[in-house]
């Protein structure tokens, strides 16, 4: 059998990384640095996480364009 053909598994992120991003995420909107309602872009970068969902359950916008906020 190929393994090479068989479905891989998907890649489940730890979970103090997303408490990571939600501790971060409250101090830069302590700071005032989260406009409310603004958009958010997230590229891939090598820190492996994905920080989109808590930007949105911060209250941003995903877009494809420009954003107000981005993150790599």
């Amino acid at each position: 059998e190929d393994v090479a053909e068989l479905p891989q598994p998907g890649v489940v992120e730890p979970l103090v990384l997303t408490e990571h991003a939600r501790a971060a995420l409250a101090t830069i909107g302590a700071a005032g640095l989260l406009p409310a309602g603004g958009t958010v872009r997230e590229f891939a970068g090598p820190h492996g996480g994905n920080w989109l969902p808590c930007l949105v359950e911060a209250g941003l916008r995903p877009v494809a364009g420009p954003a107000d906020v981005v993150v790599t």
